[in-house]
Parts: structure tokens; C-alpha cells; sequence
């Protein structure tokens, strides 16, 4: 990771003080408004509605640049960088030995796990289907009233309408946190390259630096979306296979 230590402060500024520039320089004068998202209401979030207004426009025509939105307030490279600096020098400065995935750990951990969360629901809900359907073949072969096997019907669509909100939410939160990762060991690369002399970067190489940047960075944004899979399958495995025996 590069603790940093000895390294020229003044020159760690200007490069955050660029970023921020940057940042805010392409927000402003590219003519776009701000993202509806940080406005929205939590309705509006849980089912994505302030996307509407752009699916509407781009299906009347062809979308260009000023037609999307800035980029949302948690999602600005300035303040990420400056968040992932903060946790480095916070776990330096506790004389705590870290490392880059323990950074990301202290930065995303929270909402990782609470997207874990979200697919806990998710799937107990998923695994509830198979026991409605049964119940309801059972009502009909037995001639139950129409009103519970309607009930149970209603009660079928309530879940899977609910299932699938809770899965667009698991994968929003998720796709958040790898962009956010992605971005932080970009920006957490490019300070470093910017700190080595030139013959400790000589040493490395340009091509090492740019290989880290553009494809190593980029390969662990896909990390989190399915990071849960390793405990979240054998559990729901489990679960079938339990079904599976009751039912045979």
C-alpha cells in the first residue's frame, strides 16, 4: 500500500487540491443539473423513480452528455480520495499495521454488510415461493374456498414484487461500493505514483503503475457485487435441499 511516511506534504495538497478542481470544474461547466438522486425521496429510491424523467428522454431520442446528470454527492472522486486518505492516515497515525483491503474494509464494511443484510430477506422470501405454491395446489386439490387460494394468490405477488425490490437494492448498494472501490485505489495509485523519486520510479516502470491503474483496480471492482455468494450459496443450498426432502 505505501504508508506515505516522509513523504512531501505540499505536494500530496497540490495533487488533492487538482483532483478537487478537477472535479469540480467538470460538474460545473459541463451544463448538466444536479442528480436527482440526492434529492429524492426514500420512496423515489426504493423504486428508483427519479431515473424516469432520462429513461423517458432517451427513448424519444439518442442521450448526449448534457442530457445525464452530474455526478451524486457520494459519488464525487474528491471527497473519495479524501475519504480513503483520511483512513490511511488515521490507521498510521493509531500505529495499527494496515494494508489497502483494510482501509476499503473500515471505508465499506457498513453498507457491504448491510447489502448482506438485504439478501437475507431477499432469499427468505425466494425460499418462501415454493411453500405458498404447494399450499396452494393443496387448497385447490381440496377444494378449499376461493377466497384462500386467492388469498394465498395475492399473498404469492406480494412476495415476489417485494423480492424484487429488495434485489434491486442489494445490487445498487453493491455496485456503489466497487465503482467507490474502484475509484479510491485509482486515486490511492496515482498519489503514490506522484510521490516516488524518479529513480524509484524508473525502478517500477511506467507500464507496472498503468497496469495497476487499469486493469488490476478495475478487476477488484467486481469483488463486492458477488463477494457474498461464498456463504449466501451453500446456505440457500442447504435450505433446498432441505425443502426437497420434505416435499419427496
Amino acid at each position: 500500500d505505501g504508508d506515505g511516511d516522509g513523504e512531501d506534504d505540499g505536494h500530496d495538497e497540490d495533487w488533492e487540491d487538482a483532483l478537487y478542481a478537477a472535479d469540480a470544474k467538470a460538474s460545473s461547466s459541463s451544463g448538466r443539473t444536479m442528480s436527482p438522486e440526492d434529492e429524492a425521496s426514500l420512496l423515489s429510491k426504493i423504486f428508483f423513480t427519479y431515473v424516469t424523467p432520462l429513461i423517458k428522454k432517451g427513448s424519444k431520442k439518442a442521450l448526449e452528455t448534457h442530457d445525464l446528470w452530474r455526478t451524486a454527492e457520494s459519488d464525487r472522486v474528491g471527497d473519495l480520495a479524501d475519504a480513503y486518505r483520511r483512513a490511511h492516515d488515521e490507521l498510521r497515525d493509531a500505529g495499527k499495521k494496515f494494508t489497502c483491503f483494510r482501509i476499503l474494509v473500515k471505508l465499506h464494511a457498513r453498507r457491504f454488510f448491510s447489502a448482506g443484510g438485504v439478501k437475507v430477506v431477499h432469499d427468505s422470501i425466494e425460499l418462501c415461493g415454493p411453500l405458498l405454491l404447494q399450499r396452494l395446489l393443496k387448497a385447490i386439490a381440496d377444494g378449499a374456498p376461493a377466497t384462500e387460494s386467492g388469498g394465498i394468490a395475492v399473498a404469492m405477488g406480494a412476495l415476489a414484487c417485494t423480492q424484487t425490490l429488495l434485489i434491486n437494492q442489494y445490487f445498487h448498494i453493491l455496485f456503489r461500493v466497487s465503482v467507490h472501490t474502484k475509484v479510491q485505489l485509482i486515486s490511492a495509485i496515482y498519489r503514490k505514483a506522484l510521490t516516488v523519486s524518479s529513480s524509484g520510479y524508473a525502478k517500477v516502470g511506467s507500464g507496472k503503475v498503468n497496469n495497476l491503474q487499469s486493469n488490476d483496480a478495475a478487476k477488484l471492482w467486481n469483488m463486492p457485487q458477488y463477494l457474498h455468494q461464498i456463504w449466501n450459496a451453500p446456505l440457500k443450498l442447504c435450505a433446498i435441499m432441505v425443502m426437497l426432502s420434505r416435499i419427496i
